[in-house]
């Protein structure tokens, strides 16, 4: 669906190729926004489409190389997109994938110290990204994680109070 933040109404969207809930959006530049993984009712899915906001026209993308639902997905610079844990329906992922934005292939990126489900993640700044709780399957997760994107590895992060 469509948010006319005017009359803060929403509006039929564009269908998408594949029914998914539990994906992650996130932009890639003015013209395209990369919705990722997510679950079609039967599985977990390693698919992605690209939506153009402009014209609402969506397109295949690129496929990831691990199926993920509920995993999160964040913008790093100008040439990376980074796609962070889930769950590919046998257990929660510590792993991700950063899609290179020039040639739209994923790669393996670096591997987390806990497993996350439904976790989020932010840039903190144009040096770290904060990833933070989730579930690790068996309980809520009060931890995050800090990666360095010269480094791309992963260090913990502050413990949340709650």
């Amino acid at each position: 669906e469509i948010l006319d933040l005017a009359g803060m109404t929403f509006s039929v969207g564009p269908t998408m190729g594949v029914g998914r809930s539990g994906c992650a959006v996130a932009p890639l530049d003015e013209r395209r926004v990369l919705v990722a993984g997510g679950f079609d009712g039967s599985r977990s899915l390693d698919s992605t489409e690209l939506v153009d906001p402009a014209t609402l026209k969506v397109v295949p993308g690129p496929r990831m190389g691990t199926r993920r639902n509920a995993c999160a997905a964040v913008r790093l610079d100008a040439n990376r997109l980074l796609v962070i844990g889930g769950s590919d329906d046998n257990s929660e992922l510590e792993s991700t994938e950063v899609l290179d934005l020039e040639t739209m292939v994923f790669s393996p990126g670096p591997r987390m110290a806990t497993r996350r489900n439904a976790c989020t993640a932010t840039l903190l700044d144009s040096r770290r990204l904060l990833v933070i709780g989730g579930s690790d399957g068996c309980s809520d997760l009060d931890s995050t994680e800090l990666l360095d994107l010269t480094t791309m590895a992963f260090s913990p992060g502050p413990r949340m109070c709650t």
